[in-house]
């Protein structure tokens, strides 16, 4: 089957939108006035103060297709949680969509001919079919909590004819939409697919994470398969180096906002793993100017000196104060320990630095730095978790811009795949920075 043309959604919505996000905002509307001219009121104003082109094409889509009346009422009052009937008056299904279409101009995304082509390259491709089998498995996964969850069994047979003969992409968020309205458990591995596959759709991450009830794993501080690499303290050191960040925040306001970025992962992760690299730095028996010297490198602040992250231990300690406040008021069971290391590692990531500590002394070295950042980091593998000083090495190097061989990218890349990273974490933290 021929892929089919599909929106950039997350171009034009940062939250879910058309006919699953118009029955998110009836469900929201607790205490507000709920009938017929409220609703086609924010009907309205989606389609045209918002400019959601997409709530005019899903209800067209849903007309078009041969669905049964029982089949779209099921679908309308699970995505409410029938919190209205528009049938209560004695009109049908249909009529109600019709009477929704007509306030609703269909049409396609407004796109500039110069920028189509750009658009082109980063327009989902996944075909129609493709898509159905992955819906409508992500249904049938869900359905034994969903026929105790919802109201009557017959809703689920609706979705899957939505999925089977409307649209799978507005199947997905309506079946998304019920799972929402009635808080139905989600395990955390089926969240991790939905994620994966709002990006194969172009969605914006909340149309699929926000609202959900995720059934999350306790928090691991060891763990490492983290999208990306974006978790730690090399990761937040990078956060300072923005240029002018203190413009619109106090250090410990931009520690709060990195450790409450768990989109997509199990609420306090970020502060658990943060909390993990930097007492383990605390309790280490570096000194506090090499202590320093490690956090300066990486965050690029070499002309840091005598700033309030240019203290060592105290500087650490705010960031432990703010990672246990958190997580106290994220998770009070949690109890925080140190995850294991992996001594058998620390050979080569010291081997690692040792080649590096040259280049990287000679481009961080100043006053602000007592020796530079190659013997910072050559005293850390020697003194603390090998995973730790390893992150901390590959930010130093992608701060300073330093090109590395392919030889050295190719063991950084084994080294992180020992470690447990994700596949991606070396690529994006070196980027393309290998000589030929």
């Amino acid at each position: 089957m021929a892929t089919r043309p599909r929106q950039i959604y997350y171009l034009d919505h940062s939250e879910d939108f058309g006919l699953s996000g118009l029955t998110g905002k009836i469900c929201s509307r607790i205490g507000l006035r709920i009938d017929a001219p409220s609703v086609l009121s924010v009907a309205h104003h989606m389609a045209t103060e918002q400019v959601d082109r997409q709530l005019g094409t899903d209800i067209r889509l849903l007309l078009e297709a041969p669905l049964s009346e029982d089949a779209l009422r099921h679908a309308w009052m699970a995505a409410t949680r029938a919190c209205f009937d528009p049938t209560e008056d004695g009109q049908g299904i249909r009529d109600w969509l019709h009477r929704l279409a007509d306030i609703c101009p269909a049409g396609e995304e407004d796109v500039n001919l110069d920028e189509s082509e750009g658009l082109d390259e980063i327009r989902p491709q996944i075909s129609e079919e493709a898509l159905r089998d992955l819906v409508t498995d992500e249904i049938a996964e869900l359905t034994p909590r969903l026929q105790y969850a919802l109201p009557t069994p017959d809703t689920v047979a609706a979705l899957h004819a939505i999925v089977q003969h409307a649209d799978a992409e507005l199947g997905l968020r309506m079946f998304l939409r019920a799972v929402k309205a009635y808080s139905v458990p989600i395990p955390a591995e089926q969240h991790t697919r939905l994620l994966r596959l709002a990006e194969q759709l172009a969605y914006h991450f909340s149309v699929i994470h926000a609202d959900l009830n995720v059934q999350w794993p306790r928090l691991d501080p060891g763990n490492r398969m983290l999208t990306s690499g974006r978790f730690g303290l090399p990761t937040l050191a990078s956060q300072f180096h923005a240029v002018n960040w203190y413009d619109d925040a106090t250090p410990r306001q931009l520690v709060r906002r990195f450790i409450e970025s768990d989109a997509g992962l199990a609420p306090g992760t970020q502060a658990a793993v943060l909390l993990d690299d930097t007492q383990r730095l605390v309790d280490s028996p570096l000194s506090d100017r090499v202590i320093a010297d490690l956090w300066l490198a990486s965050s690029g602040r070499w002309y840091a000196d005598a700033q309030f992250d240019s203290t060592g231990r105290p500087w650490l300690g705010e960031i432990i104060d703010e990672c246990r406040t958190y997580l106290r008021d994220m998770d009070p069971s949690y109890r925080p320990r140190l995850a294991p290391t992996q001594e058998a590692l620390r050979a080569a990531v010291l081997h690692e630095v040792q080649a590096c500590r040259a280049v990287l002394d000679a481009a961080t070295l100043h006053a602000a730095l007592t020796e530079g950042a190659g013997t910072a980091l050559e005293r850390a593998a020697m003194a603390t978790a090998p995973d730790l000083t390893f992150r901390l090495l590959l930010e130093t190097l992608l701060i300073a811009e330093s090109t590395v061989t392919h030889e050295q990218y190719a063991r950084f890349t084994e080294l992180g795949e020992h470690f447990g990273y994700h596949p991606d974490y070396v690529l994006h933290r070196l980027g393309l920075r290998a000589a030929a």
